[in-house]
């Protein structure tokens, strides 16, 4: 069970992913928006993002998204 917690408007926590141990998919996907400039990433080992931020392109994006759908 993944458990997404928000500490702020644009910080979010990622926690319960070793209850389940590694997750190749959402290290895979932090990896690609990490690429993309989407997202930023503090890993711990194992390949298990700890602690994932939005960046500014990252939240101009998403505000871009909620325009376009009203």
């Amino acid at each position: 069970m993944r458990d997404i917690s928000s500490s702020g408007p644009s910080r979010s926590s990622v926690q319960g992913v070793h209850a389940q141990g590694e997750s190749p998919d959402l290290a895979a996907a932090c990896t690609y928006l990490a690429g993309e400039g989407l997202i930023s990433v503090d890993w711990e080992p194992g390949n298990t993002p700890a602690m994932v931020s939005l960046t500014h392109q990252g939240i101009r994006r998403m505000e871009a998204e909620e325009e376009e759908r009203g």
